[in-house]
C-alpha cells in the first residue's frame, strides 16, 4: 500500500504484491526441515537470510510495480526459509541450558514482529520514505548474516536425504493456486470468468491428490513432531483462530484512512497502542523473561488462551458498532483491546513448542508458521471477497436513495446549482454527484468493516473452547 503511488501501480496490482509475498513464504516452509538436513544448518541459514536481505534492497530500488512484485516473491521465499530456521536455532541449537530461554524469546519476537510492523512501517514511510524500510531492514539482515557466517560452525548436511518432491509440488500447487484463485476471482467476477473456474478446479484436484499421496507416499515432514498432543492442538487452534484474527485486523487500516480521514502517520499512534497491548500480555505470560509470569500450569495456560480469544472477539464486536463518525480515541481503545487479546492468544505458540524436542524444532516451526501464513493468505482473499460482496449490495442500497424528490440530498446539490461548468442538468452537476459518490463510498467501507468484524467476533466466541482440548503430554519422543 505504501509503495503503490511511487510505482504507478493500481490497487489491484498492489494486492498482488502482498499475496505473492505471503503465498511463497507459506509454501516454502514445509520444505525447510528436509533442506536443512540435506545441505546443513549453516548453508540453509545463509541461503534464506541472504535471499531475504538482497531482495529487500532490490525492492527498495525498484521503479516499476512488476519489478517490485517479482522481488516481493523472492522476499517471500527468503522469509519463508528464515523464519523456521530462526525457530530451529532459538529452540534447538543454542545450547541445552539456553533452550527454554530461546523458546520464550521466539514467542516474544513473534509477538513484537506480528503486532509492531504496521506502526513502525507507517512512521518510517511518512517521515523518511517506504524505500528506507526495505533498504534499512535488508542492510541490517545482511550485516547480521555476515556475523552468522563468521561465528556459526559449519555442520555438514546429508546429501543422501531424499525429498518427496511429488508430494511437495502437489501441496504447493494445490494450496498456492487456491490462495491465488481467491484474489483472481475477486477481481474477475468469480464464476463468470472461465480462467477462475479452471484455476479453482485444478487447485481442488491437486489438494485432493496431495492428501492421497500424503497417506500413501514417504513423509514430506518428520511425523515425530505430530506425536506431541499439545503441538497438534495448538496447530489447529492457531490456524483457525488466526484466520479470523487476520480477517478483522486487515480491514482496520483502510477504514481509518478512507472513512476517518487519517494519514499513515496519524494512524501509527493507535497501532502503536495495539502493539503495546500485545507485548504487555505476552510479557505477562512468558516464562524466564518475566520471573513473575502467569500461567504456570497447563490449566492456567488454557484459561489464559481462552480468555485471549474472548477478549479479541468482544473487541471485534465493539468495532462492529462503528459508524462514519468514528473517532481516533475510540478506535485506539479498541485496537489496544485487540492487541491485549492477541497477546494471550499467542499463549498457543508457547504450548506449541513447550515440549517439542530440540532436534525437531526446525520442522515444527516450519509447519506451525506454514499454517499461520497460509491462514493469513486465505483470510485476506476471503475477507476481500466478503468486502466486495457487501460493497456491491451497499452501493446499490445507498444509490437507490439518489432521486430528485429526496430532500436529504439538497445539501449536496445546493453549492453547485449556479456553477456553469462540468456536466450538469437542471438539478445535478458532475461535482455534486462526485461528492455524493465519495459519501457513499465511505458508508460502503463502514458497512464492510461492520460485516467482517461481526462475522469474526461471533465465530471467535465459540472458539474460546478450543484451548481446553490441550492435554498433559503422555508421549515422549
Amino acid at each position: 500500500m505504501y509503495s503503490r503511488g511511487y510505482l504507478g501501480g493500481t490497487p489491484y496490482e498492489s494486492i498482488w504484491s502482498d499475496t505473492l509475498f505471503l503465498v511463497p513464504a507459506a509454501l516454502i516452509m514445509p520444505l525447510v526441515g528436509n533442506l536443512q538436513q540435506k545441505v546443513g544448518p549453516k548453508s540453509i541459514t545463509v541461503i534464506g537470510f541472504g535471499l531475504f536481505g538482497i531482495s529487500l534492497i532490490a525492492a527498495a530500488l525498484s521503479t516499476e510495480q512488476y519489478v517490485f512484485t517479482f522481488f516481493r516473491i523472492l522476499q517471500g521465499i527468503g522469509g519463508g526459509v528464515s523464519l523456521p530456521i530462526a525457530g530451529g536455532h532459538m529452540g534447538g541449537r543454542i545450547g541445552k541450558s539456553y533452550i527454554p530461554l530461546g523458546k520464550s524469546l521466539l514467542v516474544l519476537f513473534f509477538a513484537v514482529g506480528a503486532s509492531g510492523g504496521i506502526a513502525l512501517s507507517a512512521i518510517i514511510t511518512w517521515n523518511i520514505g517506504w524505500r528506507c524500510i526495505y533498504g534499512l531492514f535488508g542492510t541490517l539482515i545482511l550485516i547480521f548474516l555476515s556475523i552468522i557466517i563468521k561465528l556459526m560452525p559449519r555442520t555438514p548436511g546429508d546429501m543422501n536425504i531424499k525429498i518427496d518432491w511429488l508430494t511437495y509440488f502437489l501441496l504447493a500447487g494445490g494450496f498456492g493456486l487456491f490462495s491465488i484463485s481467491l484474489v483472481y476471482g475477486n477481481q474477475r467476477e468469480w464464476f463468470q470468468d472461465s480462467t477462475y473456474i479452471i484455476i479453482l478446479w485444478v487447485s481442488i484436484l491437486l489438494i485432493g491428490f496431495f492428501f492421497w499421496r500424503l497417506s500413501t507416499g514417504p513423509p514430506l515432514i518428520n511425523p515425530k513432531i505430530f506425536s506431541d498432543i499439545n503441538y497438534c492442538v495448538s496447530l489447529i487452534n492457531l490456524s483457525v483462530i488466526l484466520f479470523f484474527v487476520y480477517m478483522i485486523f486487515g480491514t482496520v487500516p483502510g477504514f481509518m484512512v478512507q472513512v476517518m480521514g487519517n494519514t499513515i502517520n496519524s494512524y501509527s499512534v493507535p497501532f502503536a497502542l495495539f502493539s503495546l497491548g500485545t507485548v504487555i500480555s505476552v510479557f505477562m505470560t512468558t516464562p524466564i523473561i518475566n520471573p513473575f509470569y502467569i500461567g504456570k500450569n497447563l490449566l492456567q495456560k488454557k484459561i489464559i488462551s481462552s480468555l485471549g480469544i474472548l477478549i479479541f472477539a468482544i473487541a471485534a464486536l465493539w468495532i462492529s458498532r462503528t459508524n462514519g463518525l468514528q473517532d481516533n480515541q475510540t478506535i485506539t481503545k479498541q485496537l489496544f483491546m485487540l492487541g491485549f487479546g492477541l497477546g494471550f492468544i499467542i499463549m498457543e505458540l508457547q504450548l506449541c513448542f513447550k515440549t517439542m524436542p530440540a532436534e525437531l524444532m526446525t520442522g515444527a516451526s516450519a509447519v506451525s508458521f506454514f499454517c499461520s501464513n497460509l491462514s493469513k493468505a486465505l483470510s485476506g482473499g476471503i475477507s476481500q471477497a466478503l468486502i466486495t460482496t457487501s460493497s456491491q449490495g451497499s452501493w446499490d442500497r445507498f444509490r437507490s436513495q439518489i432521486f430528485e424528490a429526496n430532500t436529504a440530498l439538497e445539501s449536496f446539490q445546493r453549492p453547485f446549482l449556479d456553477i456553469n461548468s462540468g456536466i450538469s442538468t437542471d438539478t445535478w452537476s458532475q461535482a455534486s454527484l462526485d461528492i455524493m459518490n465519495q459519501a457513499i463510498s465511505k458508508q460502503v467501507d463502514v458497512v464492510s468493516i461492520i460485516n467482517l468484524s461481526t462475522i469474526a467476533g461471533l465465530i471467535l466466541i465459540p472458539l474460546c473452547f478450543l484451548p481446553f482440548l490441550h492435554k498433559e503430554p503422555n508421549i515422549k519422543i
